[in-house]
């Protein structure tokens, strides 16, 4: 959580988690570790831990904490790190152009927050600038470093990932093609002289009764559709003990939204002992239709992880 430079101290700012067990389990460790919480600092989804001279923030969020990472109000912010890799969506931007491009408009920012990035070395740009710069550079345009507009998925080439040794630490239940999988896309606003241009970044999120996980797409209305139907089938295998209450409600047009709610007022979650089926396998096929590249090599790297941690298992 920290790191030395420069005979400075410094710590990671926020640790981001999904509320609920999750968020639980992570503050339970870093209590365990001696941290203690800062009241005066707390707010309703962020919250400050010290130990001694050291702090940190835990911010709470109520989806998977990805959906924050790609709703960055600038590119700088896109970095983040993981349990096994660290990842920087816009990495020549971020490091070698040393350009600060602004992923809402300007308007949303406080003047504080554009020269905190302006003092920091960074050419805060709209992006009339970085569009100019592609015309006056068309090889770099459509090179892998510099493509800012159109489709992306995390983990694709135009990112740059290092991989962090785990050896010795449990295992993450989360595989990692729910990083390297997702998807969004960049577009800029229609030009308008009244107006500075900013780029766009959208997702969209998939999360259903029927998918263990939770996931990010550019366009993903095809999937929804699929896991919106494999929830209300489940719904209805369910013995009627185990079903969700006022059932008959559950298959209007927002059935998902309204399964989503009452599982996060407790009155119903899918209980696998009752025998709920996930199908975030079907999930997974469907990413490799789509990305069969990507998908191929996240499938061999998982692969290799499992091979791993069972010779390390053999030689204990």
């Amino acid at each position: 959580m920290e790191r030395q430079s420069a005979g400075q101290r410094r710590c990671l700012s926020y640790l981001l988690v999904q509320r609920g067990q999750h968020e639980t389990a992570l503050v339970n460790f870093v209590t365990a570790q001696g941290y203690q919480g800062d009241p005066a600092a707390a707010n309703k989804n962020v919250r400050k831990y010290v130990r001694g001279s050291r702090s940190m923030y835990i911010a709470s969020t109520r989806y998977a904490p990805l959906q924050n990472i790609l709703d960055s109000a600038a590119t700088p912010m896109a970095p983040f790190i993981a349990w096994n890799k660290v990842y920087s969506i816009f990495p020549y931007t971020t490091f070698i152009a040393k350009r600060c491009l602004l992923l809402r408009h300007i308007k949303d920012f406080a003047s504080p927050q554009l020269r905190n990035w302006q003092d920091k070395g960074f050419d805060v740009s709209s992006c009339t600038v970085q569009d100019h710069l592609a015309l006056l550079n068309p090889k770099d345009a459509v090179s892998s470093k510099m493509r800012i507009p159109g489709s992306h998925l995390v983990g694709d080439e135009r990112s740059w990932i290092i991989p962090l040794s785990t050896h010795g630490l449990t295992p993450s239940p989360f595989p990692d093609y729910l990083i390297d999988l997702a998807s969004f896309t960049v577009t800029s606003e229609a030009l308008n002289s009244n107006r500075i241009r900013s780029y766009d970044l959208k997702t969209k999120l998939i999360k259903t009764a029927s998918l263990k996980f939770q996931y990010f797409l550019e366009n993903g209305e095809q999937e929804r559709r699929f896991f919106k139907d494999r929830t209300v089938v489940g719904v209805h295998l369910l013995p009627p003990d185990r079903q969700p209450l006022n059932m008959n409600s559950l298959f209007l047009s927002n059935a998902l939204l309204q399964i989503s709610k009452q599982e996060s007022n407790r009155k119903w979650t899918p209980s696998e002992n009752a025998g709920w089926i996930y199908h975030d396998d079907d999930m997974l096929e469907m990413l490799k239709l789509r990305y069969p590249e990507f998908a191929t090599k996240a499938t061999e790297v998982a692969k290799k992880g499992t091979k791993r941690k069972r010779d390390d298992v053999m030689e204990k």
